[in-house]
């Protein structure tokens, strides 16, 4: 009789999961083009106009566009890779069946012997019901005889 679990629980790695997932790809490949492309927007802003060139206010607003539009961004890209990184932990668990090998295997090294003893005490607590019991019905077939 084998004492160890029948199933096994396996992990794969979470960070494999994201990566073979297609959405993840094309997620990534937005943002990085959006990326590329806020600066060449903010350069195009500021270069656009030659007569008149335009204010110097105008000129820092573009660029805290850009700066802004950047950091939003990032932030977005990683809070969504952190929440697939998540779901991607919460499944990568995976519960199978223990080998046939198991079966074969003595009593458990790692079960305490007052444990493993329990079972044989317990057999013989058994017996000893068992035998009240009888007696029990002797003493009332006995009271049963004239």
């Amino acid at each position: 009789m084998c004492f160890f679990p029948q199933y096994q629980l396996l992990r794969r790695p979470p960070w494999r999961s994201v990566l073979y997932q297609w959405q993840t790809w094309l997620v990534l490949a937005v943002s990085l083009a959006l990326l590329g492309l806020v600066p060449y927007v903010v350069f195009r802003m500021m270069t656009a106009f030659q007569n008149p060139p335009p204010h110097t206010s105008f000129k820092a607003a573009a660029v805290c566009f850009g700066l802004l539009t950047e950091t939003l961004l990032m932030k977005c890209l990683a809070s969504y890779f952190t929440g697939r990184y998540r779901q991607a932990e919460h499944s990568s668990f995976t519960v199978q069946p223990r080998k046939a090998e198991c079966r074969e295997a003595g009593p458990d090294p790692r079960r305490p012997a007052a444990a493993a003893g329990q079972s044989s005490s317990a057999a013989v607590g058994i017996r000893a019901g068992e035998r009240k019991q009888g007696n029990v019905k002797a003493s009332q077939r006995e009271g049963l005889k004239p």
